[in-house]
Formats: structure tokens, C-alpha cells, sequence
């Protein structure tokens, strides 16, 4: 499943417009997308990696907000799950640090292919 994209046909000349924003925030979110990826392998290889953790963090909550304003349910619900395993990273909650890094690669695949 992936995001609604260019090719849906907009009911109205807000929709147009909408449709047009979407698509210029689906290309930048590409590039964001690319920032996070280094940042996560960065926290990866770092230890300790709280302030890289913490700037994925950061990066993945505002990605997931503005995605859920453009309607990108997808990558919006992938970026949650990437949020949310930080989170238990951060916080020394995640059961299996290694499921968690599992789970992070599997949510960036799914943005990746909603933004195809």
C-alpha cells in the first residue's frame, strides 16, 4: 500500500493545490528521509548513541506530524513505529535492542515504498 499520489484526481481546485503541496513535500520528504537513514546508522555505530538516538528522534516526530498533515497515512504510521522504538531505545525499555533496529529498517522500508 502506498500513499495517495499524484495520480489521483483532485475533486477541487483546493485538492489540486493540496495535491500539488503533497507532492513537493513527497520529494523533500525523500531527502529527510535519507537525513534520518544517516543519523540512525550514526546512532548505530555510536556509543553511546543518546544524543544521535535523540536526534533521530526528534527528526522521525516532526517527519510523522507533517506526513499526517499531508494525508501520507503510510509513511505517517511507519514514522510512528520508528518514534516509538527510539523511544524504548532512550529509555532503556526496548526488550531486544536488535528487534528494535529490526523494526526500525523494516518501518524506513515501508515509507521508502509509500513514497513510490
Amino acid at each position: 500500500m502506498s500513499d495517495p499520489g499524484p495520480s489521483d484526481p483532485p475533486d477541487s481546485d483546493w485538492e489540486r493545490d493540496f495535491q500539488r503541496l503533497r507532492e513537493i513535500y513527497r520529494r523533500k520528504l525523500r531527502g529527510q528521509l535519507a537525513t534520518l537513514e544517516a543519523i540512525l546508522r550514526e546512532a548505530r555505530d555510536e556509543a553511546p548513541a543518546r544524543p544521535k538516538l535523540d536526534a533521530a528522534r526528534r527528526l522521525a516526530h516532526r517527519l510523522k506530524g507533517t506526513s499526517g498533515s499531508y494525508r501520507l497515512e503510510t509513511s505517517c504510521a511507519a514514522l510512528e513505529g520508528i518514534e516509538q522504538q527510539l523511544e524504548q531505545m532512550q529509555s532503556g525499555t526496548a526488550p531486544d535492542p536488535g528487534a528494535a533496529w529490526a523494526a526500525i529498517e523494516e518501518a524506513l522500508g515501508r515509507v521508502r515504498a509509500g513514497l513510490e
